[in-house]
């Protein structure tokens, strides 16, 4: 690819950098998390308000905690860098990794409809670390190829090979040891070199995992003690893994939800599927280890109960680019365009449905200026596309069309976020709150019926306590801020009643409220 696909990429999602809110769920918990422990200077063991935090490892938290030291607060600009550099970096391996195998072309198009694909797309904007995971278990898998194919020194492939595998799990735990470990024992059992394991899950890689995993551990022992060390290694792995006390799921769950994640080019890639079962002529090797990894990983995570959607992350570049490596070898027919026409037709009615459909949800405000612009290259993408593939013009033209029609819409949409911002995070609501908490004697926060506001503390500096209506209604917090749901406090009469008297600010669908003396 281009350095130019790359810059444009950046460009696309630009705007949800500068303009939108933090999300509550998780992205402000880490900021919280992150400014907690560097006030106690803990950098292993964290603390979350005052309880151990050993769902996730540090790397990703200490790289909040640098962006806050660095800039003195937290950037989502900067911070963003950690999921958006990520994803362009797998997109270079992958464009690297099939260049023998590949045109030009189709490298450029694989890589954007990677990029593309709505569930990667969404990680390289929100700020978690699954990205960066994905980045270093993808490199793994690279090199430990080209120690197969003996492009790289058997040496120099076993520490770079360890060196990745030891960030990944340093990253988000696990899984970076996992999917490199079945993905190649998966890999050697097909090609009959499965006596060969040793020669890359050599003494060096293992030696390299075990004395930076053990380093790890000790900080966490020395940081926290032996609880904290188990939280971290069975509870919220093993435990997870076998009963999940969080994303429980049956295990036909990614079976489903792997084909709207990879939307808008799933029934593109089922067509491929079909054709190669079809197909006589045995793949590449590196087809066989695109199908393989992506395959075995979806295996595996079915089998894990803890399931949500993002952790499929690390199945899309092997998925996405074993359908172009299957694809570029196999006659283009009718089912490859009609998989094509039916997101193109998609594309193309979206102006129209907008346009029936704005008096009939407000709330949406798709009477919006910038809305209707950001449709526009959409729907204008669709149609062109349409006419590409009745013309029967290569696939790879149809997939760039939508897929840069699509870049534009996210472009142009993201200019007007910040309009919404009341609804994606809680920055407004605690400005409002903060405003009114200027005209209390003794100012303290409160909250009713809000999704995690004790990660506003962000915001406050100060804490938020969670509190009952029974308490709210017995006047127990004069003098104090109470954030609530406005929808949820409406289908409450006697508590609205009662706080209908308070000086308040409403932000969105939500309120700030100052309970006077």
């Amino acid at each position: 690819m281009k350095p130019v696909h790359y810059v444009l990429f950046f460009i696309s999602l630009l705007p949800q950098f500068l303009l939108r809110d933090f999300t509550p769920d998780n992205e402000l918990r880490y900021l919280s998390i992150a400014d907690e422990n560097l006030g106690l200077g803990r950098f292993f063991a964290f603390m979350h308000h005052g309880e151990y935090y050993s769902d996730k490892p540090p790397l990703y938290l200490w790289l909040v905690m640098l962006c806050k030291s660095i800039f003195g607060r937290h950037s989502l600009v900067a911070l963003s860098i950690f999921s958006v550099l990520p994803s362009l970096l797998i997109i270079q391996i992958m464009d690297q990794w099939t260049k023998r195998e590949l045109s030009v072309a189709d490298r450029a198009t694989a890589g954007l409809a990677l990029f593309t694909a709505v569930f990667f797309i969404g990680s390289s904007i929100v700020l978690r670390m699954d990205m960066l995971m994905c980045l270093f278990i993808t490199y793994a898998l690279y090199i430990f190829y080209r120690m197969y194919t003996k492009d790289i020194a058997p040496k120099k492939g076993q520490v770079l090979f360890g060196l990745s595998i030891f960030l990944a799990v340093f990253t988000k735990g696990p899984m970076g040891i996992i999917v490199p470990l079945i993905s190649s024992i998966s890999f050697l059992l097909a090609t009959g070199k499965l006596r060969d394991i040793g020669k890359y899950w050599h003494w060096r890689a293992i030696l390299i995992l075990l004395v930076l995993c053990g380093a790890w551990f000790l900080g966490v022992w020395l940081e926290g003690g032996k609880s904290y060390l188990y939280g971290l290694l069975v509870h919220q792995t093993v435990d997870r893994a076998v009963d999940s006390f969080h994303h429980k799921a049956p295990f036909y769950y990614y079976g489903i939800s792997i084909w709207y994640a990879l939307a808008p080019w799933s029934l593109f890639m089922l067509s491929v599927i079909v054709a190669r079962l079809r197909a006589k002529e045995r793949p590449s090797n590196l087809a066989v280890f695109f199908g393989l990894s992506s395959l075995s990983t979806l295996l595996f995570l079915s089998m894990v109960s803890s399931k949500i959607v993002i952790y499929l992350l690390p199945v899309f570049p092997f998925a996405v680019y074993y359908s172009f490596l299957v694809q570029s070898k196999l006659n283009e027919n009718i089912f490859t365009r009609i998989t094509l026409a039916c997101p193109a037709l998609i594309f193309m009615l979206a102006l129209p449905a907008v346009l029936m459909l704005r008096d009939s949800i407000p709330a949406l405000e798709l009477r919006s200026p910038w809305l209707i612009g950001a449709i526009l290259p959409l729907t204008a993408a669709g149609s062109y596309s349409l006419y590409l593939l009745a013309r029967k013009r290569h696939y790879t033209l149809t997939i760039r069309t939508l897929g840069f029609g699509l870049l534009a819409t996210i472009c142009i949409a993201g200019l007007s976020i910040s309009q919404f911002n009341s609804l994606i995070g809680y920055g407004n609501m605690a400005a409002a709150g903060k405003t009114l908490a200027a005209e209390s004697a003794a100012p303290a926060y409160f909250s009713w019926e809000i999704r995690r506001p004790e990660n506003m503390d962000v915001y406050l500096s100060a804490p938020v306590m969670e509190i009952s209506q029974e308490n709210l209604l017995n006047g127990a917090y004069r003098g104090g801020v109470l954030f609530v749901d406005r929808e949820k406090l409406i289908q409450q009469p006697a508590l609205n009643n009662y706080l209908g008297r308070f000086k308040k600010i409403e932000v969105g669908k939500y309120a700030a409220i100052l309970l006077s003396q």
